[in-house]
């Protein structure tokens, strides 16, 4: 059993210099093929076990074995999976407004599919009234590097509703340049033609109601 690597490298050595002999044997034809076939079955049952051994030396060592999840790989599932299970509809935005993530919730405020989300304009979805203010506050956000809140009216089949989103800026790891996180805080019917702005048509509602389950 090597106790180490380097005890690995010198038994990856013997094994192919007695693999070397066993070739050497065979190619002569003075030797048992019955007797040269029991000794190559050993040698793998060997190198079976050694190769076993060697891939706890390895885990050992702290270098994750192929297939299987390391703490961090666990840590970073589980938060992949409390954002796409989050009942508020949430959106990671690169700076120019392309859709880099979306929940289910979001896909589901948007009455689209999951996967159509990704890589889209956020303004695409938006009623071209509400674009350019949309605009105004995620440059604001980006700007001051605070959080900003904004309503867009966001289109839907069949209709629009107005949507309160709070806009946090957000630096993902190993990016230097921030990206913006949006959240949904309200929802809110399209609102009658005396109310007297968007903001007092908001209505608060569960967050991220759903209307279907997206995929």
């Amino acid at each position: 059993m090597p106790a180490d690597i380097e005890g690995a490298v010198r038994a990856l050595r013997e094994l192919r210099s007695r693999l070397s002999s066993l070739r050497d044997a065979r190619a002569a034809g003075s030797a048992d093929p019955a007797q040269l076939l029991e000794i190559a079955l050993s040698e793998l049952d060997r190198v079976s076990e050694e190769f076993g051994q060697l891939v706890d030396l390895v885990h050992a060592h702290g270098h994750p074995v192929p297939g299987e999840l390391t703490d961090r790989d666990r840590e970073r599932e589980l938060l992949r999976r409390l954002f796409l299970a989050s009942p508020v509809p949430s959106l990671l935005m690169a700076a120019t407004g392309e859709i880099r993530r979306g929940n289910r919730a979001a896909a589901d405020l948007f009455d689209l599919p999951l996967g159509y989300l990704t890589g889209k304009p956020f303004f695409a979805f938006l009623d071209p009234a509400t674009v350019a203010m949309t605009r105004a506050r995620l440059a604001a956000a980006l700007r001051s590097g605070e959080r900003q809140s904004l309503i867009a009216r966001v289109r839907q089949i069949g209709g629009s509703v107005n949507v309160s989103f709070a806009v946090q800026p957000f630096y993902g790891p190993g990016t230097s340049e921030p990206e913006l996180l949006l959240v949904a805080a309200d929802v809110g019917e399209l609102p009658s033609t005396d109310a007297p702005d968007d903001q007092a048509a908001v209505r608060p509602s569960v967050h991220g109601r759903r209307r279907r389950r997206s995929t």
